[in-house]
C-alpha cells in the first residue's frame, strides 16, 4: 500500500489488491465478527456454516494467487478422505464383529470413536471443484461436481451413525456408516479427477520427454539390428559359421524386451490407462519374437534363414518408430490448441478487473478533495504497470483483436496523464483522463471476452478428433496383423473372417464419430475394403482377402493423414504466422467471423437445453440475429473458390465450389429454431438449433481444411512489382508487441533520442496530444487498421 509496483510483479500485486477488496466488499469482516458472536452464545453449528462460506471464499482467493495451492489442498483433502473412509470401515467391521451384549457395553466408547471421526470431517478443507470443460457433443453445460452436497450427506450420515450407536441400533448405524463411506469415496474420486486435470500439462511434458527417450532407444536398436543383419548377410554369402553372432543377437533381444516391458508397465501405471497405448509395445514384442527366432537359427549356423527374421525385426522396430511419431504428432497439435486456449483465457479476467479498478479509481477521484489527490497517484501508476504486464498476455491473441495495440496505447497514456494530474492536484484533468481510460478498457474488454468461447469451441473439435486418432491407429495395426495372418498358410479363414468382421464394425463406429465431428466426405472408404476382405474370407479366398486388407491399410493411413491435417489447420485457423506483412485470406477472415457466431449459437443451445421449456421464447430475438448474420456470410462464401492443389492445373471454366451451402442449411435451421422459439415450441426449437450447430461446425471444418494453410513469407524476388514498397514499414505501428517496443529479435530498445522506432514516436506523440484530440486520433487509427 502506498508503494509503486514494477512491471514484473504488477499483475501479482494487482490481483492481490483486487482479491482483498472483493473479500472486504463481500463482508468477510462482518461475517467473522458474527461467527465470533455465535460461538460465544454457544451456536457453534451456525457459526460453522458462516465459517465454511468464508473459508471457501478465502481458498478461492488463495488458489487464484498462488500456483499449486489448489492442487496441494486437493491432495491433502483426498488423503484425509481416504483415511476417514478406512477408519470408518475399521470401526464398522469392529462393531459388526461384536455380540449384542458387548456392543451395548461398549456403545459409549464406540459412539466416542464415531464422534471423533465426525470432528475430523468437520475440520476437513475440501475446496469447491469447478465444472469440467465442455465436450463437443455436450447438449448442456457441465455442472460442477456436487462437493457441497456430498459433504452435507457425509456429515448427516456421521451424525446419524453416532445417534444409532448410542441407541444400541447397530444395523442402522452400520448403514449410516456405509453412506458416509460412499460419500467419502465420491469426494476422493472428485479430488483425484481434478488433480489429474490440473497436472495434465505436466504429464504431457513428461510424455514428450519419455517419447524422445523412446525414440532414441528405438533408433539405437534399429541401428544395432541393421549392423547384425549386415554381418549375418556376410556370413551367408561366404558360407561361414554364424554361431558367434547368436550371443550378440540374444543380448539385443534382451535389451529390446526389457524396453518393451518398461513401456508396458508405464501404460499400466498411467493415470488414465488406455488400450490404444498397447499398439506400441505390441509392435516391439513382434520384433522380440523375430529376434528370438534369429538367435536359434544363428546358433545352428543358418545365417540365411536368420537374416529373414532379422529383417522382420527391423521392420517391426521401424514400425514402432512410426507409431511413436504418429501418436506424438496428434498430441503436439492438441497440446498446441490447449496452450492457445489458455493464452486466450488468461488476459480476459485481468482486462475486466483492470477496468473495474479504474472505475473504482474514477469514483474515488470524484469524492477526493484536491489536497488529498496525490495519495491516489501511486495506485493510478500501479495500474499503468498492470497494463504493461497485460500486453504480454494479450500478445498471443492480439491478431484477433481489432486495433488492440492502439487501444492499450491510449489507455496506458491516459493512465499516465491521470497519474500526473493527481500528483499535481488537477482534478479536472485527472477525471477527464480516467473517463477516457474506462472507455478504452470497456471497448477492449468487449473484443477480448468473445475470443474465449471461440478458442474453447475449436478446442472441443480438436479434442474430439484427437480422441478418435488412437482408435484409427489401433484399427490399422489390427488390420495389419490380420493381413499377415491371412498371408501365411495354413489360414483358418472362418476364424479370421470373424475377427475381420469385428474389426470392420469397430472401424465403422470410428468413421461414424469422425463424420459426426467434421462432416461426411473426408474419409476414403477403408470400411469398404474391410468389408470386401471379410467377404473374401467367408468365401474361402484368403489371398484375395489379404489384398483387400492391404488396400484397407492404405486407406486407413490416408484417413490418419487427413485427420492430422484437419487438426493442424483448425489450430492454424486461430493463429497467424509471426513474420511481418502476413494478411489472412478472405476465406480465413470469413471462417473466423462465422466461428464467433457459432460459439455464441452453441452457448444459446446448451443454455436452452438446461433452461425451463417455457423460457425458450426469450431466445427468439437472439436466434433472429443469427439468421440475419448468415445472409452476408452466405453472399461472401458464394464468391470463394476451391483452392487449387499444388501441381494441379486449374480448370476452365472453374466449377462452382458451393462453399456456401452449409451456411444456407444453417440459416434454414436457425430460422426454424427462431419460429419454434416464438411459438414456445421448446423441443422443435432445440432440435433445429442442434442441426444448425452441426451445419456451422461442418462449414468451419471445411474452410479450415481448405484455406487455413499458412504460406511462407515472400522473398524479395517474389514481391509483386506493381506494389509500392516503402524503405520502412509504415504499418509496423500496428503489429503485435509494438507497445512494448519489442524488435523482431525479441530485444527491447527505447532509445528515443538515438535510433527512434515508430512505437516510441507514436507513444510520445500521443502523450503530447490534448485529450480531446486524442479521441480523434484513436478513431483514425481504428479506421486505418480496418
Amino acid at each position: 500500500k502506498g508503494k509503486e509496483s514494477t512491471v514484473k510483479n504488477a499483475l501479482t500485486e494487482f490481483t492481490l489488491t483486487r482479491l482483498a477488496k472483493r473479500l472486504m466488499n463481500e463482508g468477510i469482516d462482518a461475517h467473522l465478527q458474527k461467527a465470533a458472536g455465535l460461538i460465544r452464545e454457544g451456536e457453534s453449528a451456525e457459526a460453522a456454516k458462516l465459517q465454511s462460506g468464508m473459508i471457501g471464499a478465502m481458498l478461492a482467493a488463495e488458489f487464484r494467487l498462488l500456483r499449486g495451492a489448489e492442487r496441494e489442498a486437493l491432495a491433502k483433502a483426498k488423503g484425509q478422505l481416504l483415511s476417514q473412509q478406512s477408519r470408518l470401515e475399521t470401526l464398522r467391521l469392529e462393531m459388526a464383529g461384536l455380540d449384542a451384549k458387548t456392543f451395548r457395553e461398549r456403545s459409549a466408547e464406540l459412539a466416542g470413536a464415531q464422534a471423533a471421526l465426525h470432528r475430523k470431517l468437520q475440520l476437513l478443507l475440501m475446496p469447491a471443484v469447478p465444472a469440467r470443460r465442455t465436450r463437443l457433443f455436450d447438449d448442456v453445460l457441465p455442472a460442477p461436481p456436487p462437493v457441497a452436497d456430498l459433504l452435507v450427506a457425509a456429515d448427516d450420515a456421521m451424525t446419524k451413525a453416532a445417534s444409532h450407536i448410542e441407541a444400541g441400533e447397530r444395523d442402522a448405524a452400520g448403514k449410516a456408516q456405509q453412506k458416509a463411506q460412499a460419500a467419502f469415496a465420491s469426494l476422493a474420486d472428485i479430488a483425484q479427477n481434478r488433480i489429474a486435470i490440473m497436472t495434465k500439462p505436466v504429464r504431457a511434458e513428461r510424455q514428450i520427454f519419455s517419447a524422445i527417450e523412446s525414440e532414441r532407444r528405438l533408433d539405437f536398436f534399429v541401428g544395432r539390428q541393421l549392423s547384425l543383419h549386415e554381418k549375418t548377410g556376410d556370413a551367408a554369402t561366404a558360407g561361414a559359421a554364424s554361431a558367434y553372432l547368436a550371443e550378440q543377437e540374444a543380448y539385443l533381444a534382451d535389451a529390446v524386451e526389457a524396453f518393451q516391458s518398461l513401456l508396458t508397465d508405464r501404460i499400466k501405471m498411467a493415470v488414465v490407462p488406455s488400450e490404444h497405448s498397447q499398439a506400441l509395445p505390441a509392435r516391439i514384442a513382434e520384433a522380440v519374437q523375430s529376434m528370438r527366432k534369429a538367435v536359434s537359427l544363428l546358433k545352428d549356423n543358418k545365417p540365411r534363414e536368420a537374416g529373414a527374421y532379422q529383417k522382420a525385426a527391423i521392420a517391426a522396430l521401424t514400425g514402432a518408430q512410426e507409431l511413436l511419431a504418429e501418436h506424438g504428432s496428434y498430441a503436439v497439435v492438441r497440446m498446441g490448441m490447449e496452450a492457445m486456449t489458455q493464452s486466450a483465457e488468461a488476459p480476459s479476467p485481468y482486462v475486466r478487473e483492470i477496468e473495474e479498478e479504474q472505475r473504482d479509481m474514477l469514483a474515488l477521484t470524484r469524492k477526493t478533495l484536491p489536497d488529498d489527490m496525490p495519495g491516489l497517484a501511486i495506485p493510478q501508476k500501479n495500474l499503468i504497470h498492470a497494463v504493461d504486464a497485460l500486453l504480454d498476455a494479450l500478445d498471443p491473441v492480439a491478431h484477433l483483436i481489432e486495433a488492440s495495440d492502439t487501444q492499450m496505447l491510449f489507455a496506458k497514456e491516459d493512465m499516465d496523464s491521470a497519474g500526473i494530474a493527481l500528483a499535481e492536484k488537477d482534478g479536472v484533468e485527472a477525471l477527464d483522463a480516467q473517463e477516457y481510460i474506462v472507455e478504452s478498457l470497456e471497448d477492449l474488454r468487449g473484443k477480448v471476452e468473445p475470443l474465449v468461447p471461440q478458442f474453447r469451441y475449436v478446442l472441443e473439435i480438436v479434442r474430439a478428433l484427437h480422441e478418435q486418432a488412437p482408435e484409427g491407429i489401433l484399427v490399422r495395426e489390427t488390420q495389419r496383423r490380420l493381413r499377415e495372418s491371412a498371408s501365411v498358410a495354413p489360414v483358418d479363414a472362418a476364424a479370421l473372417g470373424k475377427e475381420q468382421g469385428a474389426l470392420k464394425v469397430r472401424a465403422e463406429a470410428c468413421e461414424k464419430v469422425i463424420n459426426a465431428i467434421m462432416g461426411p466426405g473426408y474419409l476414403v472408404g477403408s470400411v469398404a475394403h474391410m468389408a470386401e476382405a471379410e467377404a473374401r474370407l467367408k468365401g474361402g479366398d484368403p489371398g484375395a482377402a489379404a489384398q483387400a486388407m492391404a488396400q484397407a491399410e492404405e486407406a486407413l493411413k490416408d484417413d490418419a493423414g487427413m485427420l492430422r491435417t484437419m487438426m493442424q489447420r483448425l489450430l492454424r485457423l486461430m493463429i497467424d504466422p509471426s513474420w511481418a506483412g502476413y494478411v489472412p485470406s478472405k476465406q480465413v477472415v470469413l471462417a473466423r467471423e462465422v466461428l464467433n457466431m457459432t460459439a455464441q449459437q452453441k452457448r444459446v443451445y446448451r443454455e436452452g437445453n438446461a433452461a425451463n421449456p417455457g423460457a425458450v421464447k426469450e431466445d427468439e430475438p437472439t436466434l433472429r440475429e443469427f439468421v440475419n448474420a448468415c445472409g452476408p456470410f452466405i453472399e461472401r462464401a458464394k464468391r470463394h473458390k476451391n483452392p487449387v492443389r499444388k501441381g494441379q492445373k486449374p480448370t476452365d471454366p472453374v466449377p462452382p465450389a458451393n462453399l456456401h451451402l452449409k451456411l444456407v442449411d444453417a440459416k434454414g435451421h436457425l430460422d426454424n429454431a427462431a419460429t419454434g422459439a416464438k411459438a414456445s415450441d421448446h423441443a422443435n426449437s432445440l432440435a433445429s438449433q442442434k442441426d444448425a450447430s452441426e451445419s456451422l461446425r461442418y462449414f468451419i471444418c471445411e474452410y479450415a481444411f481448405k484455406f487455413a494453410v499458412v504460406p511462407g513469407p515472400l522473398g524479395e524476388d517474389e514481391t509483386p512489382t506493381d506494389v509500392f514498397n516503402e524503405p520502412e514499414d509504415v504499418m509496423a505501428l500496428f503489429t503485435r508487441s509494438v507497445l512494448l517496443g519489442k524488435r523482431k529479435d525479441g530485444k527491447s530498445e527505447w532509445k528515443v533520442l538515438g535510433k527512434r522506432d515508430r512505437a516510441a514516436l507514436n507513444e510520445n506523440f500521443a502523450r503530447e496530444l490534448p485529450l480531446e484530440y486524442r479521441a480523434i486520433l484513436k478513431d483514425y487509427y481504428e479506421r486505418l487498421a480496418k
